[in-house]
């Protein structure tokens, strides 16, 4: 048994139940619908199958069996899971594992205008199954199909439940009963034997051949009606016919029996999407022919799915009586498998008791758009509008299947019958045949819409615009055809065409007055593809124009041809007749026919469906140059139609200009003497000369004549001309035309015009400029290396193009009308010599002496000294900065001494320079050079120049003074450089100089409290062998104990750092820096800073105040302090005392003591009998204790300190009453 296959993307099956009594109600005029189906022994329900195969399964094996079978209970279904995704809002899709062929569906709508849509694949991607809308409340909805994989419900409601039956529980199924055989429509003698393709087809229990089954098919399934007979309300449609199923069997014989024939037994199914047949065509219905080729498959399919009569005749539909509770199935068998080779396979579609066919939507946005005009194929025959029609395309989701649509036009004005756009059936003309609904899929993506043509309406001239009323009507698959839709075009011939002025020139006489006698000659066309003329009219006015080919000023076009310039610009036009004839006539003109290039005139016309070319010669013209040197003529020409209603056609876009010149010539004025000097050379080593001239009268542009000194001394005339006059002269070169040693620019320019004076030849000249300069100078170029004079000569042109005269022998001054340029060069000296030494001067320190000697060459005017530091600079001059010294002979700064010699050159008032030169002093080196100047010769078109420079010399200047080193600086800083650290800044230079290094010692001791030294740090530090390394450079720049360098912005930073234990026991650090310059000369700088042993602090203890009648208080303290003076200083006693018997008692007396120059007390001697305010004693110190008195005299305030070399204090203060 055959595996039997559902795939609803390879095998569709479409079914629905017609009932043409309810369709009669939209065609009341025609007969009713009991009427057809009696006639034709049917009901008027019938049940309506179509269906199609992809081709690249093949056509089957067999003739297609339809099967049907009681229509399931619900006993039967199988409840469904499914699976709820709400991607968008309103909007549910119910998914569930496995497809169906049919659905039940419980919903429950909570609002109204509620749609479900049943998909057989994927949603909104795949084809609609079914459609319902329902309104509120609880609803059972059922779908069946080939294959149901989803719903979609759009709005507010809720499956609850879902059942059906999957396509193979269907098709299993024994209640299917077979109902009838569907295939080709063969000749069973010619298929026999051809799988079983030759069997008898129709209702199992009425088999019969064919052909005749395929005429049943019709009987059954055709159409009782076609599209509705009116347009719109008084507007007819065409009329519809039923085709006659004898003849569509007739040409699917004629066009696919044989192809399919061959196709099925060359070429096992799948591969019968390959198979190509060829068949020949007449070539516009002429005696040769042309192949077209074509897929048999791809083309059965087309007509199947376009075309619900083809579709029941071909065996891809049937229709029955419907009868209600019956499922239908329809099966296609491969024998051999779709290989040809395999086990045999059976594809099988399924419909589950089929719903009534709803009226397909009329065509949704219909318009028309202008393609184009296609001309006629006859001179002055009707135009053919090109106007594409597009409305949109039904979606494929959407559950109408729309196979073809048909078309009208109807021509309102002017007004004619509606007409068919669609094409006769094949053998059955009269009847239309419907349009295929199918679209490229390019066009479906890109515009979503379905398209036809017409290429058929004939627009009439009469009538502006022609208007028309297309018209367009669907048709489904089961022959149901929708409402027309309508819309409204206009279309109209093309504008009348231009007549084309080809072109238009004057030939002007030269006269001796300005009044110039002129022709006019104009080439015009006029193409006779599609109109012939009537006739063609040329109108033109004169103005005057700056230059030629200006348009006029005013775009105004006049009412006839302007002969005289200036003069009335009234004229009469100027008509060429035809009359639609191939010869023309004019008054006033000559015509001539002009072959197609313009280069013959021919005796007879041109008779060529295309464009034709005439030339008219008008004479009579009178052109005026006294105000103009151009008189320009604007023309424009126009036609007119042969052809009813004789259509004039508009002037020229734009007039053709013409233009006439002053012929005559002009006469040249300049005169010029002396021989004029070129520019130095560019880049390329060219000169450059501007040229000048006076306007000369009548011209309006000029060009410029150019020769060289060579050209004329070796031209044959003025060469003899030259031996000649030197022979005549008795002078030198009597025998040679070339230019004589030492000779001037001035001999030299005499010589060639004397020359040209008596032969004023033109033969060496060319020109310069290929179109007239219409300015008064230019710029000419004198080649590379040039030594010649180059002579020119500046020709007026008049605006007729007419040149100058050359000057002649009649020109008294011939041979100054010419100008004379020469190249000019430079004379650069020779590169000094120059040598720099350095001079010890005492009160400025140092100085450069610079000694410069100039070469033999050319004559040097001034000399200029350069200076710079900077070694890059003074690789050239020119970056080194102006010079610092300009000599030009002996002053205060500079002493020069000639020097004198007989050869060329040899003399040099600037010779030997010496002079001194005080830059600032650096260590840095200064580079100098020196270059010369020499002066101009215009004589011989020498320009003085600059020479090379000198070699550049280097010397080094040091400042006058020692190295600078700042004082030294300490501080104690915390963190990783703890201790004590000294800091010192100097600009000498660290890096090595052309004179050595400079140097750097330093040293560092401790003072203990006894006054002892002790070494702490030493740099630089002897090494184990060789030298020690004291220059600044060799200074490590990682910061640490000891010494080291720190790079800034401006001077270097130098760094000593000494641990606190290196100076534990010191009361004083002492650092000594010692730097030393190149030249020996040192600076040194010593700094004492506090080290880390402290002294005692000192104490005062146990004041006391003692009264002492008639003499004064004594005030009295012990103290710790040492007495001897410690290696940083002693201690000292500081006493303030505010007396309230002063008679200022702000201000105290102080008194301010060294402990070790305090006296002694003594017991013979009174401290109060001494002459000072207060009095200071001490005792001796016992156990390191010392006792200390103050002698005062009178009440106050006292102020008592003692201060300690390191900073320490202990203070006191006491009323003294």
């Amino acid at each position: 048994m055959a595996i039997r296959i559902i795939d609803p993307q390879r095998f569709i099956l479409s079914a629905a139940v017609v009932d043409w009594t309810e369709v009669y109600r939209r065609y009341p005029n025609d007969r009713s619908a009991s009427e057809i189906a009696m006639q034709r022994g049917i009901s008027t329900r019938v049940v309506q199958l179509r269906w199609l195969l992809d081709p690249k399964l093949g056509y089957p094996t067999e003739p297609f069996r339809v099967w049907r079978r009681p229509s399931r209970p619900m006993e039967s279904e199988r409840p469904i899971a499914f699976t709820v995704y709400g991607s968008f809002p309103g909007i549910k899709v119910y998914v569930w594992q496995n497809p169906v062929v049919f659905l039940r569906a419980q919903i429950r709508v909570d609002a109204a205008s509620v749609s479900v849509i049943a998909y057989a694949g994927a949603p909104f991607g795949s084809a609609v199954a079914g459609w319902e809308n329902l309104n509120t409340g609880f609803h059972t909805v059922t779908f069946s199909g080939s294959s149901i994989a989803c719903i979609v419900v759009v709005g507010d409601a809720h499956v609850d439940g879902l059942a059906g039956l999957t396509g193979q529980d269907d098709i299993e199924g024994e209640e299917w009963e077979p109902l009838e055989r569907v295939g080709l429509p063969v000749n069973r003698d010619e298929w026999s034997g051809i799988f079983d393709l030759d069997v008898e087809q129709g209702f199992e229990s009425e088999l019969t051949e064919p052909f005749k089954a395929a005429e049943l098919r019709f009987l059954r399934g055709a159409p009782f009606y076609g599209w509705e007979d009116l347009i719109e309300a008084e507007t007819p449609a065409p009329a519809w016919a039923l085709a006659d199923p004898r003849l569509i069997l007739k040409a699917l014989e004629a066009d696919l029996e044989r192809a399919l024939r061959k196709m099925i037994t060359t070429h096992p199914p799948q591969n019968h999407h390959q198979f190509a047949w060829g068949q020949p065509m007449a070539i516009n219905a002429g005696a040769q022919t042309a192949e077209t080729r074509y897929a048999p498959i791809r083309m059965l399919m087309l007509g199947a799915a376009s075309d619900p009569l083809f579709s029941l005749v071909a065996g891809f539909g049937t229709a029955f009586d419907s009868v209600d509770g019956w499922d239908y199935m329809v099966t296609a068998r491969y024998s051999h498998g779709l290989d040809g080779a395999s086990e045999p396979v059976e594809y099988a579609a399924v419909v589950q008791a089929p719903k009534q066919a709803t009226i397909p939507p009329r065509p949704a946005n219909l318009g028309a758009t202008f393609e184009g005009l296609t001309p006629p194929e006859i001179r002055d025959q009707l135009y053919r509008g090109v106007v594409r029609l597009a409305w949109d395309k039904l979606p494929d989701i959407t559950p109408f299947r729309i196979a073809s649509y048909a078309a009208a036009r109807l021509a309102i004005d002017p007004p004619s019958d509606i007409v068919s756009l669609m094409g006769g059936r094949k053998f059955d003309p009269l009847v239309p045949q419907p349009i295929s609904a199918t679209t490229s899929l390019a066009n479906e993506q890109e515009t979503g819409t379905l398209r036809s043509l017409d290429e058929g309406y004939r627009i009439e001239p009469a009538s502006i615009p022609n208007r028309l009323l297309y018209a367009v009507a669907h048709q489904d698959l089961f022959g149901l055809w929708s409402p027309w839709s309508s819309t409204e075009h206009t279309l109209q011939e093309p504008p009348v065409q231009s007549a084309r002025i080809l072109s238009a020139r004057f030939d002007v006489e030269s006269a001796a007055s300005a009044v110039c006698p002129a022709n006019l000659i104009v080439d015009l066309t006029w193409d006779w593809a599609v109109r012939s003329p009537e006739r063609l009219v040329l109108v033109g006015k004169l103005y005057a124009a700056s230059k030629p080919g200006q348009p006029p000023d005013s775009p105004e076009i006049p009412a006839g041809l302007q002969n005289a310039f200036p003069g009335p610009a009234a004229g009469t036009p100027l008509v060429v007749n035809f009359a639609g004839n191939d010869s023309g006539s004019v008054t006033g003109a000559m015509l001539e026919y002009i072959s197609d290039d313009g280069k013959e005139r021919l005796a007879v016309p041109v008779v060529v469906a295309g464009p034709r070319r005439y030339r008219l010669t008008i004479p009579g013209f009178s052109l005026d140059f006294t105000s103009a040197g151009h008189v320009g003529m604007a023309l424009w020409a126009r036609g007119q139609e042969h052809i009813a209603p004789q259509r004039t056609g508009p002037w020229s876009n734009e007039p053709t200009v013409s233009s006439a010149s002053d012929p005559r010539p002009p006469v040249i004025t300049l005169i010029r003497e002396e021989v004029e000097l070129a520019s130095l050379p560019d880049g390329r080593g060219e000169h450059r000369a501007r040229l000048d001239w006076p306007r000369i009268a009548g011209a309006v542009g000029y060009y410029i004549y150019e020769t060289t000194e060579s050209k004329l001394r070796t031209d044959p005339d003025l060469a003899a001309e030259i031996v000649k006059q030197r022979s005549e002269g008795g002078g030198e070169g009597t025998n040679t035309s070339e230019a004589l040693p030492g000779e001037t620019l001035a001999d030299r320019l005499l010589t060639l015009r004397n020359a040209l004076h008596e032969r004023p030849v033109r033969r060496p000249f060319i020109r310069v400029n290929a179109t007239p300069i219409t300015g008064l100078d230019a710029e000419v170029v004198i080649p590379r290396g040039s030594k010649d004079i180059h002579m020119y000569i500046v020709l007026g042109v008049s605006a007729g193009q007419v040149e100058s005269s050359w000057p002649d022998l009649n020109d008294p001054h011939r041979e100054k009308r010419f100008r004379a340029f020469v190249a000019p060069q430079i004379a650069a000296p020779s590169p000094p010599v120059l040598e720099v030494t350095l001079d010890k001067v005492a009160e400025y320190g140092y100085r450069a002496c610079l000694a410069i000697e100039t070469r033999p060459g050319a004559v040097v005017e001034r000399l200029e000294i350069f200076r710079t530091r900077v070694e890059d600079a003074a690789l050239q001059v020119d970056t080194m900065g102006p010079p610092i010294a300009t000599i030009t002979g002996s002053d205060a700064e500079w002493r020069v001494t000639p020097v004198t010699g007989t050869g060329p050159g040899d003399a040099q008032p600037l010779g030997i320079i010496r002079g001194y030169d005080q830059p600032d002093g650096s260590w840095k080196r200064v580079f100098y050079r020196a270059v010369a100047w020499s002066g101009n010769d215009p004589s011989r078109a020498l320009y003085g120049g600059r020479s090379q420079p000198s070699a550049a010399m280097a010397i080094v200047v040091p400042p006058a003074a020692p190295p600078e080193l700042a004082p030294i600086v300490a501080d104690r800083p915390e963190g990783a450089l703890s201790g004590v650290r000294f800091a010192t800044t100097s600009p000498a230079p660290v890096d090595t100089t052309p004179l050595g290094p400079h140097r750097i010692k330093v040293e560092v001791v401790a003072i203990t409290l006894d006054g002892s030294l002790y070494p702490v740090f030493a740099y630089p530090e002897l090494p184990a062998a060789g030298v020690p390394d004291d220059t600044l450079g060799g200074v490590p720049t990682a910061p640490g104990v000891g010494l080291w360098r720190e790079e800034t912005a401006g001077d270097n930073r130098y760094c000593v750092l000494v641990s606190e234990d290196s100076v534990e026991d010191a009361v004083r650090i002492r650092i000594r820096i010692l730097l030393t310059d190149p030249l020996g000369r040192t600076t040194e700088r010593v700094l004492d800073a506090p080290g880390a042993a402290t002294l005692p602090a000192p104490d005062i203890v146990d004041p006391t105040l003692t009264a002492m009648p008639g003499k004064g208080v004594i005030f009295g303290f012990k103290s710790h302090a040492p007495i001897p003076a410690t290696p940083i200083g002693p201690y000292v006693l500081q006493v303030q005392f505010w007396s309230y018997d002063s008679p200022s008692p702000d201000t105290p007396v102080v008194v301010s003591a060294d402990l070790p120059n305090i006296k002694l007390l003594q017991s013979l001697l009174d401290p109060f009998s001494e002459a000072r305010p207060i009095s200071l004693r001490r005792g001796k110190p016992a156990g390191g204790v010392t006792h200390f008195s103050v002698y005062l005299r009178g009440k106050g305030l006292l102020a008592v300190k003692l201060l300690g070399p390191d900073g320490q204090a202990a203070d006191v203060t006491a009323k003294v009453e």
